[in-house]
């Protein structure tokens, strides 16, 4: 982007980034920040302003300060609990009374209404796994304790998206998995809180622009990025067991292609780390339905030093890789190859299930 902008005198505004879900943008967001890149967002809402994102941030601020009166009043009844706006006055009313505050108050007192019985139960639980679990792990317990997760599990589509992002908020909590717990959580809401503050712009400014796919019909642009252009993401794991969902995403891929004036990038990585968890999923089998004359392929070393595979003679290549065999992965470890399409190779793996890899990327190697 900085050097179209230099190279090619283009505006910021003639560029736009796509992706195919709304929990993609979280990474390019801090990217653009830190590399002081305005940037807006439309059709949608800035990742740490989704209110999804919002309500696991006030859990996590009142699991170490439960008088965090703003955060407590935000989840007491999130989800729906019976919690009414009279309840939630007259808790505050006796905590003031007794000179405490709501959240202590809440927590020592045992004759309660039930709904609030049955909030101060979930709290004391979850305070209690957050001195011994790590910050990603007490994300999940605190989705499963509240009925969080229950409640976007059971909202359909709408509800899986939101469940997306917070898988996504998974996946930055795990930098701080190696702190101590109480500080792991401090450090991570004070670096979501910094990133919310620098997070400003005027929607004037020379700025990029993010969307989904979806709501980019209808907009052009002269510079168009496609992040996330692998199988499972574009198109969505949702879609591959339906032949009709299938032809759906290729549709929208052909909107995203469309969207590009002068120039469109289609970007896939060769690992990374979706809700929570590290994948290697094989470029999009819409890149290659491209006619070739019409694309120019090119390769980003990484700036990360790799680790070296010493016994390369080992390395399985493509044709060795057959239903039965025995395989082992640096990451995933031992497994057998289940199924083979083309490039694409279906590992199932004794200690990290079944992934879906690209067989010339994966560096497999034969096990004995």
């Amino acid at each position: 982007m900085e050097r179209l902008k230099k190279q090619e005198k283009t505006s910021l505004n003639d560029i736009v980034v796509l992706y195919r879900t709304n929990a993609q943008s979280r990474s390019i967001e801090e990217s653009l920040l830190r590399a002081g890149v305005p940037y807006r967002v439309i059709g949608g809402v800035r990742f740490y302003e989704r209110r999804e994102i919002k309500d696991m941030l006030a859990y996590l601020s009142v699991l170490i300060n439960p008088d965090n009166t703003l955060a407590l009043e935000r989840i007491i009844n999130m989800p729906t609990r019976g919690v009414g706006k009279k309840m939630w006055e007259n808790l505050l009313a006796r905590a003031s009374n007794e000179r405490m505050g709501a959240g202590t108050w809440l927590i020592e007192t045992s004759n309660l209404p039930e709904p609030l019985k049955n909030f101060s139960s979930i709290l004391k639980r979850l305070i209690k796994k957050a001195s011994s679990l790590s910050l990603s792990h007490l994300l999940d317990a605190t989705l499963t304790e509240t009925g969080y997760k229950k409640m976007l599990t059971d909202s359909g589509i709408e509800g899986q998206t939101r469940l997306e992002n917070i898988y996504e908020l998974k996946s930055v909590m795990e930098k701080y998995d190696h702190l101590e717990h109480q500080l792991a959580i401090q450090t991570f809401l004070e670096e979501v809180t910094l990133i919310s503050d620098i997070d400003n712009y005027s929607p004037e400014d020379d700025a990029i622009t993010l969307m989904t796919v979806h709501s980019a019909k209808g907009l052009e642009f002269n510079y168009v990025f496609v992040a996330g252009m692998e199988e499972n993401l574009f198109p969505h794991g949702r879609s591959l067991m339906d032949q009709q969902e299938l032809e759906e995403e290729r549709r929208l891929c052909y909107v995203a292609i469309t969207r590009a004036r002068r120039r469109v990038y289609l970007i896939h990585a060769r690992e990374r780390l979706i809700y929570g968890s590290p994948q290697i999923n094989p470029p999009s089998r819409f890149i290659s339905d491209i006619p070739v004359e019409l694309t120019e392929t090119i390769v980003h070393q990484s700036h990360t030093p790799r680790t070296q595979v010493t016994d390369s003679p080992r390395i399985v290549y493509s044709d060795s890789l057959k239903p039965g065999v025995k395989v082992s992965h640096q990451q995933f470890g031992e497994g057998v190859v289940i199924s083979r399409t083309a490039d694409i190779v279906t590992v199932a793996f004794v200690s990290s299930g079944i992934k879906t890899l690209a067989a010339e990327l994966a560096r497999l190697k034969l096990s004995k």
